[in-house]
């Protein structure tokens, strides 16, 4: 997993909000949309889903001007541990 040093928009606590990457795809990103336990609640729900999709659903995402979508991560570790779409 990559540590570079990456923009923080909010902080809170032990996380903070950063810009999502494609990068993050591989650092657990399709892992757990495809783990059912993890996304039975979420508004996509279809699993499971290829990298392929995955990257043409955040391509689709950052191309809506109305929508954005950002990683969360822990200070501490700087790992990617999720994601929050407005």
């Amino acid at each position: 997993m990559s540590h570079k040093k990456v923009a923080e928009f909010l902080s809170w606590g032990s996380i903070y909000f950063r810009p999502l990457e494609k990068t993050d795809i591989d650092d657990g990103y399709l892992d757990w949309i495809n783990d059912h336990d993890v996304n039975k609640y979420l508004y996509s729900g279809k699993s499971p889903v290829s990298r392929e999709e995955l990257e043409k659903y955040l391509d689709k995402v950052a191309a809506d001007p109305n929508t954005i979508m950002f990683a969360v991560a822990e200070k501490n570790s700087r790992k990617y541990i999720g994601n929050a779409k407005l």
